[in-house]
């Protein structure tokens, strides 16, 4: 990305908790600036991560994280820059959450060699228009 100007929102849509694996943030972690990642095979979901010699600096340096758990429908925002993982779910009962990004069109990430699929990371840079009240509910389809 050519700017840290892009915010993420969440929002849970089952109970987040520690034991179910919620969100954690290292807050102030973002003022650091952008942490290069590396592509990390070790798990079942490939993704690019923070190498972990600048994680445990940044532990080491910074604020203690804070898990963020929630009830259906409660939200957070955060910085792109801000460190956050989420741990193991260890609950008999799914974890799941809906995340959007918001990002300026002048801002497109830039091009990497193994980029999340399409589901993750649209390529649809389209301004959003605005619809009518009820639009969503009345849709059949919504596509990214």
């Amino acid at each position: 990305m050519r700017h840290p100007d892009l915010v993420t929102f969440i929002i849970m849509l089952d109970e987040a908790t520690e034991i179910r694996g919620c969100l954690n943030f290292q807050p102030g972690s973002h003022r650091r600036g952008r942490i290069e990642p590396y592509w990390d095979e070790s798990t079942a979901y490939k993704l690019w991560a923070v190498p972990p010699d600048q994680v445990r600096k940044s532990l080491e340096e910074g604020d203690a994280p804070v898990s963020i758990t929630g009830k259906p429908g409660d939200a957070a925002l955060f910085h792109c820059n801000l460190l956050h993982a989420s741990g193991q779910n260890l609950s008999a009962t799914d974890r799941w959450q809906i995340y959007f990004c918001f990002n300026r069109l002048s801002n497109h990430p830039n091009n990497v060699d193994k980029p999340r699929p399409d589901y993750v990371r649209s390529q649809n840079w389209s301004i959003m228009e605005p619809v009518e009240d009820g639009a969503i509910i009345k849709a059949d389809r919504i596509a990214a």
